[in-house]
């Protein structure tokens, strides 16, 4: 079986706020229109339903419609699709949004390439081999969230925290490989990471697939969407014992 994945991602749009408002929270379960109006901040409701927006536009390109109101944050924090088979995930940072919508349980992260205290320390939150690798790597900063971004998305397929599970999924960039021990689950992962814009990394994670899922890259503009293809990639394959 062939399992299809799409990936939408989208600047922060202000502007479109009010109209967010106005379209969209009302189509939303009550219980998340209550969530939403519990924000103090501007910025937190600006970002919180642009989020909704994006994944509204996920499940439509995957399914040709969406219910807005199955769109639910779940007890992780995290979101789902009150349906069956459908698999979502979101992930902001800055003013980017990325959304991933899917057949299995999947995860999505994206990072801004930047120092940060523990870029300089890998060997902290890195498995042993990952952390001697990026010794070698002609561009340190960048390999940092490669790995990063694949931790963190292998993270939110499980459902767990990024800083209780690093050192529990090791990747072999140069082997194509990972390996993952509880608490993730067992069976089969699948991995793919590059690069959407300058200085920009991007990992999406989906595991209980026997095959590599296929996946479909998508970035808006204005109110169009136009598929495009992420640089510096590479597919990665494991599974958790």
């Amino acid at each position: 079986m062939n399992h299809d994945t799409q990936i939408l991602l989208s600047e922060m749009d202000a502007r479109r706020h009010s109209a967010r408002e106005q379209e969209l929270l009302p189509r939303l379960a009550p219980q998340e229109q209550a969530r939403y109006r519990t924000f103090e901040a501007e910025a937190r409701r600006h970002s919180w339903l642009m989020g909704r927006e994006l994944l509204c536009a996920a499940v439509t390109r995957t399914l040709g419609e969406v219910d807005a109101a199955a769109v639910l944050t779940d007890e992780s924090g995290g979101v789902c699709y009150a349906r069956d088979g459908v698999y979502l995930n979101l992930s902001h940072s800055g003013d980017w949004f990325a959304a991933a919508c899917g057949s299995a349980p999947l995860g999505i992260d994206i990072e801004r390439v930047r120092p940060r205290a523990v870029t300089a320390q890998p060997a902290r939150v890195f498995c042993a081999g990952e952390a001697a690798a990026l010794e070698q790597d002609p561009d340190p900063l960048t390999g940092f969230y490669r790995l990063w971004t694949l931790k963190e998305a292998a993270c939110k397929a499980a459902g767990l925290t990024v800083w209780d599970s690093l050192r529990h999924v090791c990747f072999d960039l140069e082997a194509a490989r990972c390996s993952l021990s509880p608490p993730f689950p067992r069976g089969t992962w699948h991995f793919m990471c590059g690069s959407f814009a300058p200085g920009w990394r991007l990992a999406l994670a989906v595991r209980g697939t026997a095959a590599a899922p296929r996946t479909s890259s998508w970035r808006r503009n204005g109110q169009e969407w136009e598929r495009f293809e992420l640089s510096d990639t590479a597919q990665l394959a494991g599974s958790g014992t």
